[in-house]
């Protein structure tokens, strides 16, 4: 490698590492953050560790291992600062494309290798909001879930079948438990499509196989069983069951799936900007690679063949659903790039300009957005709420919610349970009024007299209040007041 090409290397690991931790503490939670991190906080505080909670009532949206992991790093690093909420799953940022250098390099080579794990770090997507928004799980998943995959790959390469299933089943359970039922269609799909083109499909019914299934299976039952001892274990499986199907095409309609497919391929392209452009090599320029003589090419297109289409048919995907692709993605993107008429240099020099530009997004439009956009406003206006409440304890009311989560399929309802929960705000208040005052903005159905409570204005009408502080929140657009009951 040329001394030029390695000094040019070395320039974009140093703007990765600006770009990766400058955004940390910039702009203030958004978007599912918030949520995530509060969840962690009452753990952290009252120590249930089986049982999530928000407001101090049962979570059951989502199983418990982000925030187990997230919670872990506010004791070891005393602190639950923005800065703290985003790192773990940074962390995970980066040793996914450390993990797709390690085994792009070992087997394609060092130059495929160093461009799939830089394209994988500043695909446009991750440039513009995921590598902000490093306090939502998905970053996290996606590193657990390209172990899982490539732990298939793998011990398949090396024809050690016990640990195949052994490791990706560990993996698919840790999965499951940090959001549910999609690791479990990864895993199927993936085993039976990639033994099926291997002709070694009587593996499946290997010793090994079922001792793989029976740790998945244990590792999830332990811990529902231990959860049902303190909590409604049915209840929350049921839930988190609904979670998974609501967005798919098992409960959509034909004109919402239909649109889907259409703007799909799209919107997946325009994710993986700049280097979807690669793509281009295959319309404007006649090249062919034979993928199937490199086992990890024929891999990667594999995988994103046998599970790929069901995003694709599912109205419900939102972007960072996709992200665990990526990694595949990347490594097919940089092969390609090589076998087009541009140079190694080229594409690392083409690498460093969207680092540079990054970093410049990161000191410029993100102070910006912060300073202007309306809906960043609650890092200020949660000082403003703690003033008005002479700094004692804050608490939360309003109407009660009821759910009735249900397993359907084929259009019958096979079980269905009813749940109750508090009323859903933004979360960005319970977590830095709860971090201010280190403890949980409790709920309470039924207000007590003479303590500070936040409600929805529509919920106090004809109650008797004294009102301390009235603002509109960002969210569901309603407005919000400070009050004690009389």
């Amino acid at each position: 490698m040329e001394k030029s090409v390695r000094w040019k290397i070395i320039i974009a690991l140093v703007l990765l590492l600006i770009a990766s931790f400058s955004a940390m503490q910039i702009v203030e939670l958004r978007a599912e953050e918030p949520r995530r991190a509060v969840v962690a906080m009452e753990m952290f505080w009252s120590g249930k560790w089986l049982v999530p909670t928000i407001h101090e009532w049962a979570y059951y949206n989502k199983p418990p291992l982000f925030n187990w992991i997230l919670a872990t790093f506010f004791y070891l690093l005393g602190s639950m600062d923005e800065w703290v909420v985003r790192l773990p799953a940074l962390l995970a940022f980066l040793a996914t494309a450390a993990t797709i250098f390690a085994t792009t390099r070992k087997y394609i080579n060092a130059d495929t290798a160093i461009l799939a794990a830089f394209f994988y770090l500043t695909f446009g997507d991750f440039i513009l909001y995921g590598s902000i928004n490093t306090g939502e799980m998905d970053l996290l998943l996606t590193y657990f879930t390209f172990l899982q995959i490539l732990s298939i790959f793998h011990f398949y390469q090396r024809k050690q079948f016990g640990w195949l299933f052994v490791v990706s089943y560990i993996f698919t359970a840790l999965n499951f438990l940090m959001k549910g039922l999609p690791s479990v269609v990864f895993q199927g799909f993936t085993l039976l499509t990639f033994f099926i083109v291997k002709k070694d499909f009587k593996i499946l019914f290997r010793i090994q196989h079922a001792f793989g299934v029976l740790i998945f299976a244990g590792l999830v039952s332990a811990y529902f069983f231990t959860y049902n001892l303190q909590g409604d274990g049915l209840a929350y499986f049921t839930n988190l069951f609904q979670e998974s199907t609501q967005k798919s095409a098992v409960e959509s309609k034909l004109y919402d799936i239909g649109k889907h497919i259409v703007s799909f391929l799209p919107q997946l392209l325009s994710l993986l900007l700049p280097w979807s452009l690669v793509l281009l090599f295959f319309v404007f320029r006649s090249f062919s690679t034979k993928w199937e003589k490199n086992p990890l090419l024929y891999f990667c297109l594999l995988f994103l063949s046998c599970n790929l289409w069901i995003y694709w048919i599912s109205p419900g995907t939102v972007n960072r659903y996709l992200y665990p692709f990526f990694p595949f993605i990347a490594i097919l993107f940089a092969a390609i790039a090589l076998k087009s008429n541009f140079s190694f240099k080229f594409w690392i020099t083409s690498i460093i300009i969207v680092l540079v530009v990054k970093v410049i997004f990161n000191f410029t439009v993100l102070p910006y957005q912060q300073n202007n956009y309306e809906h960043l406003i609650y890092r200020a206006l949660s000082k403003k709420i703690i003033a008005a409440a002479h700094r004692e304890r804050i608490y939360f009311t309003g109407e009660t919610v009821m759910s009735v989560p249900a397993v359907t399929f084929s259009g019958k309802t096979w079980y269905s349970d009813t749940l109750f929960t508090p009323p859903t705000l933004p979360y960005q208040l319970p977590y830095y009024l709860g971090k201010a005052q280190q403890q949980p903005m409790t709920y309470h159905p039924q207000p007590i007299e003479g303590l500070y409570y936040l409600a929805y204005e529509d919920f106090i009408l004809h109650q008797q209040v004294e009102v301390f502080y009235r603002f509109q929140e960002k969210w569901t657009n309603r407005i919000m007041v400070l009050v004690k009951f009389k």
